[in-house]
């Protein structure tokens, strides 16, 4: 999930701003169904910030120190991979949010809470720590194309409008990021990498990754905040509050 939140965090922002232009002319229980899955996404969105800032702690440490161990990251990754799966779990329900307030939307998205085989599926294990030799000790990682970061959502928006309805594409023939926001195609977003972990030029990659993918998703999870505080009553979200359980991550 680390080093897919940029795209995650594209699309999280595309969401929160086209939602505040939104008025929610809905029902009170689609309303609370609605506020719990918002809600429960701006957490995820806000631990998976908290974590990636303890990753790039580590990993800065290790730019200046030559190196860092494998343990160190085995103590953050059981909780990235915790709010991994929570994502995974509240597709449904963001899904069905989405589709009530704005179906369109919700297609342009889709991506975001696909079944098997979306990117969000695949990023669950974007970094995978697992044996490599002592001398040379190294993690596995999906590192993300630079043009995530460049995505503008509003002319995919207008593509998805112009096309998707009228027209059937064949899937080697789109271009991105049709590519991966439309058919999900991850080798088109991602590639594999290895990070060194007593290589300073390595660790100094990955971090950057993580500072420019996470600010991208730190603004998503703000803009997210705002979204829920200009739509949702105090008592809508102390509601939803009270049943979330608190020892998920």
């Amino acid at each position: 999930m680390l080093t897919g939140q940029g795209l995650v965090g594209k699309l999280a922002l595309f969401i929160a701003e086209k939602l505040l232009s939104h008025k929610l002319a809905i029902s009170l229980d689609e309303k609370k169904r609605t506020c719990r899955a918002f809600v429960e996404f701006y957490y995820c969105l806000d631990r998976v910030e908290e974590l990636n800032s303890k990753v790039i702690e580590l990993l800065t440490f290790g730019v200046a120190h030559g190196g860092i161990r494998i343990g160190d990251l085995e103590l953050v990754m059981p909780s990235v991979n915790t709010v991994s799966q929570r994502f995974m779990e509240i597709r449904g329900e963001l899904h069905y949010a989405l589709d009530l307030i704005d179906p369109s939307l919700a297609n342009v998205v889709g991506q975001i809470y696909a079944a098997k085989g979306s990117f969000l599926s695949l990023l669950s294990n974007a970094v995978e720590v697992g044996n490599s030799p002592r001398d040379a000790p190294s993690v596995s990682y999906f590192a993300p194309d630079p043009r995530i970061l460049e995505i503008d959502m509003k002319s995919y928006e207008q593509w998805v409008a112009d096309c998707s309805a009228t027209a059937r594409h064949e899937q080697n023939e789109l271009e991105w990021p049709q590519s991966v926001l439309w058919y999900g195609e991850f080798e088109e977003g991602f590639h594999s990498s290895q990070l060194l972990l007593t290589d300073s030029a390595s660790l100094d990659n990955f971090r950057t990754i993580l500072v420019d993918h996470g600010s991208l998703l730190s603004a998503a999870r703000e803009k997210m905040r705002e979204f829920i505080a200009a739509k949702f009553s105090t008592e809508d979200i102390l509601y939803v509050s009270r049943g979330m359980p608190r020892d998920e991550f």
